[in-house]
């Protein structure tokens, strides 16, 4: 535990972070209209920006590290005409060229405007991927993420939400966002959420991945998302709806009739705003969202989760009835006794002062909607320009979400109330360092913490009256009994109890160097240690190794250790580098590289499967039955080629 403290501490004040791929590149040729000589310290300006660049002895001139999205470049030279070329697109890990003739002025100041033209053909393209821009993402009719990447080809999504790509497991594949890996080890799924609105450039990888990429099978789903800029921007998106069905008898609950329709019944509330708050020094994107769902499908409030309360017999064959306060006809489950209800039948007792009853267990069948779900979430981008070559991002984002564990659970239709709900809390934050020692060099620099929380139960408290004993079930009616009803139960609730967390540190570190016109360099090294920690067991009947609650009918939460409870901490730590060279020629692109991953599990498995301790409880098997897991290394060469047959 020590050394897991120590090696935290570490990465966390040491650490750095390569980001990967980012950001792109405009380069080109400035050259005199007609002659096509080449202009000699032409400024070629990203408007809106402090990056630009001039021309060399050749006319050529290039702009490294451009983030994803669409900007208007300005070129200017003493006694030309100044050319605005607009709609120029940038992509993460690759090169936009727009090379522009320039013609002589006609008088000081003259202005033209051009609209930048895009290739058919991406012509540096190593990979099968598809992208989407920010155009596109506010065209879209989509709400979610998830609906973004189905539309992309190969990309499908399970009725989970889970993402597959060229049909592999959803497992296989990785996702980054702003350099950042987000990937929640525990389960391989997204470990943040991103909305649309905050979503810059939405990369796809299906296919041949560079050497800067690891930790993935099928796939690679690279997310930049949006920064500020010297324009102040802002958007607000309202809406409401419903579900809507012409047959109410094959969906109940849901408005059938156009006069029927909820528009609170799913809403939506998001925006975003950005901007300068010192201009060309410091600027600042937010952007926040409010979705709520009750879902299609709807429950009747048929019966309750704990079952009747029936009368008993004391030891000499009387009848006793349940009793509540007089004063306070409140009895344990939270239900007021009120014997206008028709499930609650009047009983008899010695006692005055109480009141004493029946309960059929029966409800008024009420609807109620068993898919309800709800998110909040915000993402935040804070931009310092300290000074050419030298740039701060602080990133953050925050989520959480919360609704009812339905999962298809159709059983439960006659008690909605049985059914657990889910909490899922995780936040992010990424502190980049942006250093440019050169216009054909540059440095970024992470350091990143994220913590992802999922807990699922159905009351609040463990020590709750209203949880089941299934031991019970033996003194119900056989109404009551499994089977005896078709398809759907009538008592019961769900016992099951889920707490997992995981916190991740990621370090690491890219280099980026134009060393000549042909090379691009990338060169880059990476720190991550997780800890995660998982708890999951049921309530159930007190026995030798159940710690029992007081305030239920009989049940306890199972020892850690029991066959009947699975808790656990692990601290993997991944350590991985790579070196990669974009060969650029004239017709042709190859990206070669090498990437090296080293994994140490830090926990321990059986020393021998066969040993028959392997059936015993963990507490009980000997010192020598585990053994430390060994770390793993593996050395990965890739190889990209792109070479485009027509235009």
């Amino acid at each position: 535990m020590k050394r897991n403290l120590l090696l935290t501490l570490i990465i966390l004040l040491f650490g750095f972070q390569y980001a990967l791929g980012q950001a792109g590149i405009i380069s080109g040729t400035i050259t005199e209209a007609g002659s096509g000589e080449p202009l000699i310290g032409a400024n070629v300006l990203v408007d809106g920006t402090s990056m630009g660049a001039a021309t060399n002895l050749d006319g050529e001139y290039q702009i490294m590290n451009v983030r994803p999205g669409t900007y208007t470049l300005v070129i200017r030279y003493i006694g030309y005409q100044t050319q605005r070329i607009e709609n120029v697109l940038v992509q993460s890990d690759l090169r936009t060229v727009i090379n522009v003739e320039m013609e002589t002025a006609a008088f000081e100041g003259q202005e033209v405007t051009f609209t930048a033209q895009r290739d058919a053909v991406t012509r540096d393209r190593t990979s099968s991927e598809s992208r989407v821009g920010r155009q596109e993402l506010d065209a879209l009719p989509v709400q979610e993420l998830g609906d973004v990447l189905n539309l992309q080809a190969g990309v499908t999504q399970s009725s989970s939400g889970a993402i597959h790509i060229r049909g592999g497991r959803a497992t296989e594949v990785a996702y980054i966002v702003d350099g950042i890996r987000v990937t929640d080890d525990f389960d391989r799924s997204l470990g943040v959420r991103v909305e649309n609105n905050s979503i810059e450039e939405l990369q796809v990888v299906s296919g041949a991945f560079n050497a800067e990429y690891g930790q993935a099978m099928s796939g690679i789903i690279n997310i930049s998302t949006r920064s500020g800029s010297n324009n102040f921007r802002g958007n607000v998106r309202v809406w409401g709806g419903d579900y809507f069905s012409p047959d109410a008898t094959l969906y109940p609950g849901v408005a059938n009739d156009f006069v029927d329709i909820r528009p609170y019944n799913q809403y939506n509330i998001e925006a975003g705003f950005s901007g300068p708050i010192i201009r060309d020094k410091l600027t600042f994107f937010v952007s926040g969202r409010r979705y709520n769902s009750n879902g299609w499908f709807y429950g009747y409030n048929a019966f309750t989760p704990w079952g009747p309360i029936l009368p008993g017999t004391d030891r000499f064959g009387r009848t006793v009835y349940e009793s509540v306060p007089a004063d306070n006809p409140v009895n344990r489950f939270g239900d007021r006794v009120d014997f206008d209800l028709p499930w609650f039948t009047e009983g008899f007792g010695p006692d005055p002062d109480r009141i004493y009853y029946q309960d059929s267990g029966e409800r008024d069948s009420s609807m109620v909607a068993m898919q309800t779900f709800e998110s909040i979430s915000g993402q935040g981008n804070l931009q310092w320009n300290v000074r050419p070559g030298l740039r701060f991002n602080l990133i953050g984002n925050y989520a959480v979400e919360r609704g009812s564990s339905f999962d298809g659970r159709f059983t439960w239709k006659l008690i909605p109330d049985a059914i657990p709900s889910f909490e899922r809390n995780n936040y992010y934050v990424n502190f980049r360092t942006t250093i440019s020692p050169s216009d054909r060099t540059y440095i970024t620099v992470n350091n990143a913490m994220r913590y992802n929380t999922f807990s699922r139960q159905l009351f609040s408290s463990l020590n709750d009256p209203r949880y089941f004993n299934y031991d019970r079930l033996a003194e119900l009616p056989p109404r009551y009994q499994p089977g005896q009803n078709g398809f759907f139960n009538r008592v019961g609730t769900d016992n099951g109890v889920l707490e997992r967390t995981t916190q991740t540190f990621i370090n690491k570190a890219e280099i980026t160097s134009q060393v000549n016109p042909i090379h691009l360099i990338k060169a880059g090294v990476e720190v991550q240690y997780d800890i995660i920690d998982f708890d999951s067991f049921g309530l159930m009947s007190v026995v030798e190794g159940v710690e029992a609650l007081d305030q239920t009918d009989n049940l306890g939460i199972p020892e850690v250790g029991s066959r009947n409870r699975e808790a656990f901490q692990r601290t993997p730590l991944l350590i991985s580098a790579f070196i990669q060279d974009r060969i650029e020629l004239q017709n042709l692109i190859i990206n070669a590289g090498l990437r090296f991953e080293y994994f140490e599990p830090n926990a321990q498995i059986p020393a021998d499967s066969e040993n028959p301790e392997l059936f015993d409880l963990p507490r009980d098997r000997s010192p020598d039955f585990w053994t430390d897991a060994s770390p793993k290394f593996q050395l990965s060469p890739r190889l990209g080629i792109a070479y485009p047959i027509s235009e």
